[in-house]
């Protein structure tokens, strides 16, 4: 990356990530034309609703998961269909399969979900992608999947021949650290990422995070050893948080989503004071009285 700024800085970025593309088709034993780069995940995620969403269409998501999904739904008009959690704030699979109209144009799955770091398991994903009606995009959002242990956590792209609409959505920002910088990608069938093509900024990637993402796919001891530390800090956190009596969900992520039993805020900012970075659930009903 710094090779890339001090040598090339005074060039366009190479508009289709072609380097990126070919060493993620590689790793994936994919076609480069099934991938769709883009500034971010938040890029891959306003291109889908810029692409396929029109004024009325609905798009199923769950009560609590990113926000970006309902932000693009709004921006075209279209309708958010809000699943509630579970009791343990997981998705409620059978309640988004009821909601499946017609007019459903995009299923949105975050999984593992953010911010609940809670997964749908191999028998609910199957459940789910087998409900979608084949004129329906069933969109998979596995930002954080490199840091699943769970064994029955579904392998999205074992699926993937078998439906094309299928979309699984990944990012360099999570496993590989690289969030700044802004890059992250969507596995699909040719055809769509084609029609996605046509929608896009003509410079989304600039170069130095071209050049990151691909130097990050062959630094395997980065990647595993963030995977071990974090697998060891998530388990620490979990059962420190338990024993100390506070209501703590297992997830799948790089976080812990817990109910401290106090207004969110002032437990940010305390925390804050003592060096420690966390995120206050805010849009959560009744946050006021949960942290």
């Amino acid at each position: 990356m710094i090779k890339e700024i001090r040598s090339n800085a005074n060039y366009y970025p190479e508009s289709l990530c072609p380097k990126v593309a070919e060493k993620l088709a590689e790793k994936f034993n994919l076609s480069p034309n099934n991938f769709y780069i883009d500034n971010g995940e938040d890029g891959v995620i306003t291109m889908l609703g810029l692409t396929f969403i029109n004024p009325g269409d609905e798009c199923i998501m769950a009560e609590l998961t990113f926000p970006a999904y309902e932000n693009i739904v709004g921006k075209m008009d279209g309708k958010s269909i809000v699943i509630p959690m579970t009791k343990d704030y997981r998705f409620d699979v059978d309640g988004m399969i009821r909601a499946i109209t017609p007019k459903t144009k995009i299923v949105f799955l975050c999984n593992p979900n953010n911010p609940t770091g809670t997964i749908i398991y191999k028998d609910e994903f199957e459940r789910l992608l087998a409900a979608v009606p084949e004129n329906t995009l069933f969109v998979c959002d596995e930002a954080y999947y490199e840091f699943v242990d769970d064994p029955n956590y579904p392998q999205s792209l074992n699926y993937f021949n078998d439906h094309p609409n299928l979309i699984v959505m990944r990012t360099f920002s999570k496993i590989m650290g690289l969030a700044s910088v802004r890059i992250g990608y969507a596995i699909a069938h040719k055809e769509i990422v084609q029609v996605m093509l046509k929608t896009r900024e003509p410079f989304p990637v600039n170069r130095v995070a071209q050049a990151g993402a691909f130097a990050a796919m062959d630094d395997k001891e980065f990647c595993d050893k963030t995977f071990t530390v974090n697998a060891a800090g998530r388990k620490q956190l979990f059962e420190g948080l338990k024993q100390m009596g506070f209501e703590v969900y297992a997830g799948q992520a790089n976080f812990i989503f817990a109910n401290l039993g106090k207004p969110s805020m002032p437990v940010f900012e305390g925390l804050l004071k003592e060096g420690v970075r966390n995120h206050p659930c805010r849009f959560l009903k009744g946050s006021s009285k949960k942290g």
